[in-house]
């Protein structure tokens, strides 16, 4: 097969591929507000992808446009890729002003790349030598602006951006865990997988581009066939990814209005520490709660009549431990139990793990290990 037929099949799948994607992001906004930020990242992603279609590119106008565009939106990415995450982290103290600063870089080097559009050429072959030229360093207007300008900016904002990503992912997920005791689900380790992602198909496509003389054909292929995995992969993850603000963690406590929602200007005294403590202990005894695997901070304070703000300050205070760990610690003696059980030894540990309110076996043989230093199955044949 002809790799002209192969790369007009390659792109036509891109193009529907896409339009599924943005139309599946833009249904999602109804119930989901991070949404946006991954609607857009695809946007100036597929649109940057698309200016360099074959006519299109050959126009003269298309090319300066694509030289200013695809300049400009590596800017974009990062800071889109963190407004996402932070929505997801605290949506209610993100203001829309605080969101458009991030993005002032990319509109300050825009209007720096601005001039190209004087450059008074009309053959697009001329266009491609002067934009060599440029780089050549036969302009020095231009030299400053690509070799300092844009590579201490861009070098400065991915590792910027990158701290930030981290240390917001890192507060999120201690959030997670004050708030559920399930959170594999609520995660977003497939973001950490996508920097991989993208850093090592950029080194891929930079080892390609100089090392390696292709056909044009032959290079659009593998240029298609990067664009084509970095869209589905956003796509996929971002549409499975739940907004946990949706069912509790950022969720005021009905039972709890005007309650203080900072459990440090709410301070219990030792009895009231004591009273609620004993209360949950009682709770969870009697209606074992943890073996429901979907079990929120939120229910239990539902059931207490009282704010989760106090239930958290009795969990991290006076046991010195979180919510997420609390009740696995729960699930994990359940687990214990039925190991120690004869009548059990019928039940592989996925049933086990099941049983004692655990929704995947990942998080049990984790949490299994850290709290008891051993595997389930060591458990298990140390008994038998």
């Amino acid at each position: 097969m002809p790799l002209e037929y192969i790369g007009f099949l390659l792109r036509l799948f891109l193009i529907v591929i896409s339009a599924f994607f943005i139309g599946s992001f833009i249904q999602l906004l109804k119930h989901n507000n991070s949404a946006k930020y991954l609607l857009l990242l695809l946007v100036v992603f597929i649109f940057n992808y698309s200016l360099n279609f074959r006519p299109f590119y050959e126009l003269i106008i298309i090319k300066k446009i694509y030289f200013i565009t695809t300049s400009a939106s590596v800017l974009i990415y990062f800071p889109l890729l963190y407004l996402y995450i932070k929505n997801i982290e605290a949506p209610k103290r993100f203001t829309s002003f605080t969101n458009y600063i991030h993005f002032v870089p990319a509109l300050l080097y825009l209007l720096f790349l601005l001039p190209i559009f004087n450059l008074k050429i009309n053959n697009p072959e001329l266009f491609d030598n002067e934009i060599e030229r440029i780089y050549n360093r036969e302009v020095r207007y231009y030299d400053i602006i690509f070799d300092i300008f844009f590579t201490c900016m861009a070098s400065v904002q991915v590792i910027t951006y990158l701290s930030l990503i981290y240390l917001t992912k890192r507060r999120y997920h201690q959030k997670l865990k004050q708030n559920y005791s399930e959170v594999d689900s609520k995660m977003l380790k497939w973001i950490d997988y996508l920097i991989v992602f993208i850093v090592v198909l950029s080194l891929v496509f930079y080892i390609i581009s100089y090392g390696y003389h292709l056909s044009n054909y032959a290079f659009s292929i593998i240029s298609d066939l990067i664009f084509l995995c970095i869209i589905v992969y956003v796509g996929i993850h971002g549409l499975k990814q739940k907004e946990p603000y949706s069912s509790g963690l950022h969720q005021a406590n009905d039972k709890s209005a005007g309650v203080n929602t900072s459990y440090k200007t709410e301070k219990l005294s030792i009895e009231q520490k004591i009273d609620l403590k004993n209360m949950l202990k009682e709770l969870m005894e009697t209606e074992r709660l943890y073996l429901n695997h979907e079990i929120q901070l939120i229910e239990i304070a539902n059931k207490l009549n009282t704010s989760k703000n106090k239930i958290s300050q009795v969990l991290n205070e006076d046991l010195g431990i979180n919510f997420y760990n609390y009740i696995n610690s729960m699930r994990i003696e359940a687990a214990c139990q039925m190991l120690n059980n004869k009548e059990y030894d019928i039940l592989t540990l996925e049933g086990i793990s099941e049983k004692a309110g655990f929704k995947s076996k990942t998080s049990f043989n984790q949490s299994f290990k850290s709290m008891k230093g051993k595997t389930p199955s060591e458990y298990r044949k140390e008994r038998l």
